[in-house]
């Protein structure tokens, strides 16, 4: 059995049913003896999710590495990240746009 933490409180991962917080896993009615149980910190959506991390490299630290301009950056952010994040249609229609703006500023510019 695990136990996650969840906003300051702790969920159990062996009776999710119930869906309740609890303010000390030690005390929950599933929970075996204290030292027993492994604490699993809950996924962060905002610092290094899953989605980010499919392979060796994060896409941020290949964009910025690279000195891409936001535009591209997005492009190869949505495209890298399309087929692990669960919206593969929506994110490549995502990288398109990011491209088909940087392409119309570039056309821009020469137009000039």
């Amino acid at each position: 059995m695990g136990v996650v933490s969840d906003n300051g409180g702790w969920r159990c991962t062996k009776c999710t049913a119930h869906g309740q917080l609890e303010k000390d896993a030690r005390t929950h009615l599933c929970a075996p003896a204290p030292g027993t149980y492994r604490v699993e910190p809950a996924p962060s959506m905002v610092d290094h999710p899953a989605h980010y991390n499919a392979g060796n490299i994060e896409v941020i630290d290949a964009i910025e590495d690279w000195g891409l301009s936001f535009h591209l950056g997005n492009t190869v952010k949505y495209v890298a990240r399309a087929e692990h994040k669960g919206t593969l249609l929506e994110d490549l229609k995502k990288a398109r746009w990011y491209l088909d703006r940087k392409i119309q500023l570039e056309e821009a510019k020469q137009e000039v």
